[in-house]
Order: structure tokens, then sequence, then C-alpha cells
């Protein structure tokens, strides 16, 4: 398709990009981790190592990040396996990012005390602090 049209930023590195050799055969190819000159990170809308202050590598590096936060369980909830996000996201909607149960919060249908917050999917219930209640309407414990 092109010479850039092979080229990817790295997901951990700034100072790195992903480049992706096509072999002879013109379909398949392999990728190939290569270093931007020094001082330089990768700017993905130009496809080309820039000044930082012009890369988009912190902007990737963010979304990952992001990304794996919004996928791990809360650190303070324990896992309910009667809740079905899936269902809630359906018939409730979703305040998440996605709309497919990704950091979803619900009100818990069996204590006022606490929330359901789906995960990826999965449920957990989430304790609000000493005295106070979880409100829907507001998403939050008060």
């Amino acid at each position: 398709m092109g010479p850039k049209d092979c080229l990817y930023p790295h997901p951990n590195r700034c100072d790195q990009f992903i480049h992706c050799e096509v072999n002879a055969d013109g379909v398949s190819g392999r990728p190939t981790v290569k270093d931007c000159p020094a001082g330089l990170e990768w700017n993905d809308n130009e496809k080309e190592c820039d000044w930082p202050q012009d890369s988009t590598c912190r902007d990737v590096v963010q979304e990952t990040l992001d990304t794996v936060t919004e996928t791990l369980p809360p650190s303070d909830g324990s896992f309910d396996s009667s809740f079905s996000c899936s269902e809630a996201a359906s018939s409730q909607g979703c305040m998440g990012s996605n709309g497919g149960g990704i950091e979803c919060i619900y009100a818990n249908p069996t204590a006022q005390d606490s929330y359901i917050l789906c995960t990826d999917g999965l449920a957990y219930i989430v304790q609000c602090k000493s005295g106070s209640t979880y409100r829907d309407a507001i998403k939050a414990c008060e």
C-alpha cells in the first residue's frame, strides 16, 4: 500500500516504533522494533520520529494504560457471579466508555451501602465508605 502503511507506534516506548517489513510474496511480513534517533519520539500522524513536543507517543502510551486500568478489577471490590453485566447494560444502559460493560456502575439490588461495578463484563460489589449509601442518580456513594 505504500512505505508509510507499515509503521506503527511502539505500545510502551516513545523512542521506538514498529516497522513491518513485507516479504517477497507481498502478503506476509514480520514486525521489527526500531529506535528513533536520540532525543526524538514517534509521531504516528506523520509516521516518523519527531521532536517530543510534536510526538503522538504519549497519547498512545496513555491510551494503553487507560485500557489496562479499565479492565482490572477494583481493588476494593469482591467478585459477584450472580449479577449479569450484559443484561444490565442492555436494560439500564451504561455510563461506561463503550456501552458494553467496561466500567459500568449499577445499583446493588441487594444492598444500599454498595454498588455493582462491571469491568470488562465481570461484576464486582464495591462497598461505600462507612455511613454512606449508593445513589444511582449520581452514580456515587454519599
